[in-house]
């Protein structure tokens, strides 16, 4: 059952229930107030009737001009001495002088049920002077109670039929209505699957209620998967042509020495060395998509690190194997940073080596503390970057000078690399540069507060 019939039966049902409940009552609430107030006329009337006579000795000698008027239409009335003598009794109903007839001290009214009939009785002691002289019994069918019930019973009946049906097509048009949202989002959907191309939900601009939100949300999903399959197209399209370009030379020098390498031993030695430059490319460029995919699914164990002695470190090593200078400044000391010791100087080695490649001046790493964070700047005077490159720096494969980038052996993922490391972290990474005078790369890592 779709869920569109499942809200019309669930709100078909409820109004049943209801209609029933509210039914219900008001046939009680009738019948009850409609027998009370029988009761009550009753027992006025009885009570009217004792007080009119007078003189007890006078409706008990002569019952019958003072009672006949009295009897009430489709009842019975009776009178019965102080020995509980019957004395008088006259009925329009013959079924009612089968009441057994009983003598309280005080008035009373009750209910009485035969084979064939249901009567009030009120019963009502005749006092003279402080003397029991007799009883004076009113009885009545409360006909006109029972045609009245049956009556509102067939009206209720009735107008719950009509309020059935027309809970019926309301439930289906507002299952509709709200579901309206729904439908649109699976339709769309389907149409996604089947062409391939992402699409969104219009939304109504005048109810912000939970089902725009759904949209809403299906929107922003939609968007955020649209971004996520061009970034993984593009990625394709631009791993594919990194991997391209060093096979295309290897080929090339291979066919160059199957034709002419066994007689020149120059165009050998050119062929093999192009050949073995290209093959550490694509293994550089294998092992930099792999560190990427390990970056980007992997959560790194975070220790407290001491930031400038790690800075240091690896600032030695790499002076050392490339035979340039690179000083270390921590503003304060003992600065201990939440991350992973490995994948820090990972991103560190990422940022050196490129202020290395691009500046033939020394580089500088600038250690300190910012509220929360510890920062870690590296800062070169190389050539700098344009401002329209800056925006996308850390997309995969970017170069802002792809001649001078091959020439120097970059990939265009080392960037790209420390800002998925840095996010893992829950960190940041912020570039300021400006061409011609040189760049600042700045890490942002967690504060340590107490590092004892």
């Amino acid at each position: 059952m779709s869920i569109k019939k499942k809200l019309s039966a669930l709100l078909i049902l409820w109004s049943f229930i209801v209609l029933f409940a509210g039914n219900t009552i008001v046939f009680l609430a009738f019948l009850y107030f409609s027998k009370d107030r029988l009761e009550t006329s009753l027992e006025n009337s009885a009570e009217q009737l004792a007080e009119s006579v007078g003189s007890g000795d006078a409706l008990f000698s002569d019952p019958e001009p003072i009672l006949q008027t009295h009897v009430p239409d489709e009842g019975m009335i009776r009178l019965f001495n102080a020995q509980h003598q019957k004395i008088y009794v006259k009925a329009d109903e013959e079924d009612l002088l089968s009441i057994k007839p009983v003598f309280p001290k005080d008035d009373q009214t009750r209910t009485v049920k035969g084979e064939d009939f249901t009567a009030i009785v009120a019963s009502y002691p005749i006092m003279e002077n402080g003397k029991y002289l007799g009883m004076l019994e009113l009885s009545v069918v409360p006909e006109d109670i029972f045609e009245d019930s049956r009556l509102l019973l067939t009206i209720l009946l009735a107008s719950s039929a009509v309020l059935i049906v027309l809970a019926a097509f309301v439930g289906v048009k507002t299952s509709g209505l709200f579901l309206k949202p729904v439908s649109t989002m699976m339709k769309t959907m389907a149409d996604i699957e089947e062409n391939g191309r992402f699409e969104k939900i219009p939304l109504a601009l005048n109810h912000h209620d939970e089902l725009y939100q759904m949209a809403l949300t299906f929107n922003a999903m939609i968007d955020r998967l649209e971004a996520m399959f061009k970034k993984q197209e593009q990625f394709i399209y631009d791993a594919s042509h990194e991997l391209k370009t060093p096979l295309t030379v290897i080929e090339s020098y291979a066919a160059m020495l199957r034709r002419w390498g066994k007689d020149d031993p120059e165009i050998l030695a050119e062929g093999i060395a192009a050949i073995s430059d290209e093959s550490r490319r694509l293994n550089s460029i294998a092992e930099q998509l792999l560190a990427l995919a390990r970056s980007e699914d992997v959560s790194y164990e975070l220790q407290p690190v001491d930031a400038a002695n790690l800075c240091r470190q690896t600032a030695k090593r790499l002076s050392q194997s490339s035979n340039r200078s690179i000083s270390v400044k921590a503003e304060t000391p003992g600065l201990y940073a939440w991350t992973n010791e490995e994948k820090f100087v990972q991103v560190l080695v990422i940022l050196l080596d490129n202020a290395l490649k691009y500046s033939r001046f020394p580089v500088q790493i600038e250690v300190g503390s910012d509220n929360d964070f510890v920062t870690v700047t590296v800062i070169d005077h190389g050539t700098g970057i344009p401002k329209e490159d800056l925006p996308h720096l850390f997309e995969r494969f970017y170069r802002v000078d792809k001649a001078r980038t091959r020439g120097t052996g970059g990939t265009g993922l080392g960037l790209s690399i420390a800002h998925s490391i840095m996010t893992q972290h829950g960190g940041g990474i912020k570039i300021e540069s400006e061409e011609g005078k040189g760049t600042r790369v700045c890490l942002q890592f967690k504060k340590v507060v107490d590092a004892s």
